[in-house]
């Protein structure tokens, strides 16, 4: 006969308990059916301890950090294991690896910043850093005195100005400007009966359509448009959807988009006259081609640091490899048609009609 033997629960711990009683106050679950938790946090941040200070300390000086180079090299040799492509922003360090172990493409650290990744590199200080640009209108005097007014004659429920404002009937309620209309006894929310308005050109109404664009799973412009419009109108609202839309890296992804460089000039091997046979007149023709638009017409050239996707007609784009541009190499016009891109896995040539640079790349 088998007998079970008797399982003696562990004693909570004062540390397991706590866990325990912070995830039963914070969890909640969201509108999808999925579970939250909020982080915890140190009630006192001295107890994280000095990581900083003791980070400082492992490599100060070249000296160290050659030793621990030779370390690591050894260990991997007795692994049977060669260390290669070694880089570093120290040049006193990198006299110290022979040429045949150092990456083959050095990069120029004598620059006051590199792009890695889309951000802002210093190796000096081997800081990260990264740059923020917001396009909006100029904040004049003139266009400040335009929005008083309008939201004066709004408040006095006077006629506006705007001929555009003023087929939407417009109206004030708690300070906020809404479209006006015909659906007030419409059996619908009030947020649907006026929307709130909203202008085209502004950073919110950007981060509410990045926002809306990814909640509802990246979908395209006219639902995306006709989701926004439940709660707000926008103006002009298709064009600008669009426009975030084609800054979205994933929806890029599915339809990448090279930058064609402008075709250069053909070999010389192609415009030369040659006599084919010895007594009969041909007719020979320059090579002519009908003009293509896209090789004629200048482009955003691919830049050094830039993350591409790189075309690949063999499998589908979701799986297109992403890479970055390490080197260029420019023709005798200037014009750069073929890039050295490293991915996580090698580095390639390419061709830079082959080369989908990602949005939002300055």
């Amino acid at each position: 006969m088998w007998e079970l033997e008797d399982f003696t629960p562990p004693v909570p711990t004062s540390e397991d308990s706590i866990c325990e009683n912070y995830f039963v106050e914070n969890v909640s679950r969201n509108s999808f059916g999925r579970y939250e938790v909020a982080l915890p946090f140190k009630a006192d941040p001295t107890h994280l301890g000095d990581s900083f200070a003791l980070s400082q300390t492992r490599l100060p000086d070249i000296k160290n950090a050659v030793t621990v180079h030779t370390q690591l090299v050894k260990l991997f040799e007795n692994g049977g294991f060669q260390m290669v492509k070694w880089m570093s922003n120290s040049n006193e360090l990198l006299s110290q690896i022979p040429d045949f172990l150092q990456l083959n493409t050095p990069i120029a650290f004598d620059k006051e910043s590199l792009k890695v990744l889309g951000l802002e590199w210093n190796p000096s200080s081997d800081n990260f850093s990264f740059k923020i640009s917001v396009s909006v209108s100029p904040c004049t005097k003139r266009n400040m005195l335009s929005l008083v007014a309008q939201y004066k004659l709004l408040s006095e429920n006077k006629p506006l100005k705007s001929n555009f404002l003023r087929k939407l009937n417009p109206f004030i309620k708690d300070h906020v400007i809404r479209v006006g209309g015909r659906l007030s006894n419409a059996n619908v929310a009030f947020d649907h009966k006026h929307p709130i308005l909203l202008p085209k050109s502004d950073p919110f109404v950007n981060l509410l359509i990045d926002y809306n664009h990814k909640k509802y799973c990246h979908t395209g412009t006219h639902l995306l448009q006709s989701l926004l419009q439940q709660n707000y109108w926008i103006i002009a609202a298709r064009g600008i959807i669009r426009q975030r839309i084609w800054k979205c890296n994933h929806c890029f992804r599915l339809n990448p988009k090279p930058n064609y460089p402008i075709m250069s000039d053909l070999p010389s091997e192609r415009i030369q006259w040659y006599n084919i046979i010895g007594n009969v007149g041909i007719l020979n023709t320059f090579p002519h081609s009908k003009p293509d638009k896209k090789w004629n017409t200048p482009t955003n050239p691919a830049q050094i640091g830039m993350i591409v996707v790189i075309i690949q007609n063999n499998i589908p784009p979701l799986q297109w490899p992403l890479a970055i541009i390490e080197k260029l190499y420019p023709g005798k016009d200037g014009i750069s048609r073929v890039a050295l891109v490293r991915t996580k896995n090698s580095s390639y040539t390419r061709p830079v009609a082959k080369l989908c640079p990602l949005p939002n790349q300055s």
